[in-house]
């Protein structure tokens, strides 16, 4: 078996814990590094990278999604993530994307329980396959704060080409986005973060933060 593709064990505590405890680096060595920081934020690579250059932005203090946190500690997230983003453009055109879970063990987590930002560069266009969709209802928002209008119910968040959308599932399913991007990659069975980490697109992410490595 490649290993790109395994199953991973069944963590004990939650996959972002190290962060919110402020510790320097977290479980896995091959994902858990931060590339850049600020006060509010840290950014790592993706476990399970279908494409390079994919990151999350994960937040220093516990909350279940971006719509939970203080609207200044998400406001300063979405500045920074648009950063990383800047340093990406020659790969593609960049994305944000999120997993708005509210509460513990929800389906629509992924089974992280912490609020986390996508931030990738790619020539997909995640965008216009989500809005596709006709098993999500999505609802144009605010380019500033996509999140001040939301209620307490879980949702999926895109952005791209400065438009941001939320939308709404008929039935909620983890790992959304993950799986567009798969099919759109034409890898529709590799998904799944916890069986295809991809370890090899993580290492290109890492070496392209580093400046060791070309755009690719």
């Amino acid at each position: 078996m490649s290993t790109d593709s395994v199953r991973l064990p069944t963590a004990a505590v939650k996959r972002f814990d190290w962060i919110v405890r402020d510790e320097q680096a977290g479980p896995d060595p091959a994902c858990d590094l931060p590339l850049r920081s600020t006060p509010e934020a840290i950014a790592i690579p993706t476990i399970g990278s279908i494409v390079p250059n994919w990151l999350l932005v994960v937040p220093r203090v516990r909350a279940m999604s971006m719509a939970d946190l203080a609207p200044e500690i998400r406001h300063s997230m979405y500045l920074f993530g648009q950063d990383l983003a800047r340093e990406m453009r020659p790969v593609g055109r960049p994305l944000f994307f999120e997993h708005g879970a509210r509460a513990l063990g929800n389906v629509i987590g992924c089974g992280v329980d912490q609020a986390h930002l996508h931030v990738l560069a790619t020539e997909i266009d995640l965008l216009g396959i989500a809005l596709a969709d006709p098993e999500v209802f999505w609802m144009a928002a605010d380019s500033i704060d996509p999140w001040q209008d939301l209620d307490g119910s879980e949702y999926y968040f895109v952005q791209a080409c400065g438009k941001a959308f939320v939308g709404h599932p008929r039935t909620s399913q983890s790992q959304y986005f993950r799986k567009l991007i798969a099919r759109a990659a034409g890898v529709p069975f590799q998904w799944d973060y916890k069986v295809w980490p991809n370890y090899e697109n993580v290492r290109r992410t890492y070496e392209r933060f580093a400046g060791r490595g070309a755009y690719a």
